[in-house]
């Protein structure tokens, strides 16, 4: 689920916490994309990499796990768009409960 930025500003940090349902569901990797595009034009988004991707063996169910990046400063503007992914490796139904957070750092105005 998309995530719309609502007053221009930096992340500065991204994670998830959380646990899976199963043992062995192998390697789970979250992505944080940052996404713009000009209303109206044809083919003008973009799709940015906020920080790195991470990955988390996931091999014991019910065990808390944490995926984050800190210490970043990536811009990002009013209306923009964030899109959080999750990918795993297993080929089985599986899945990961828990929080993602984005921090977003504003400058007063």
């Amino acid at each position: 689920m998309p995530i719309v930025i609502p007053k221009a500003g930096k992340i500065v940090k991204w994670g998830f916490n959380g646990q899976g349902n199963s043992s062995l569901i192998g390697n789970a990797t979250w992505y944080l994309r940052y996404g713009t595009c000009s209303n109206g034009a044809a083919n003008t988004g973009t799709l940015a990499t906020v920080g790195t991707d991470k990955t988390v063996n996931v091999a014991t169910a019910h065990r808390q796990y944490e995926w984050k990046n800190s210490g970043l400063s990536h811009s990002v503007a009013e209306d923009g768009v964030l899109v959080p992914l999750c990918i795993g490796s297993s080929s089985s139904t599986k899945y990961l409960r828990g929080t993602f957070y984005v921090v977003i750092e504003y400058t007063p105005t």
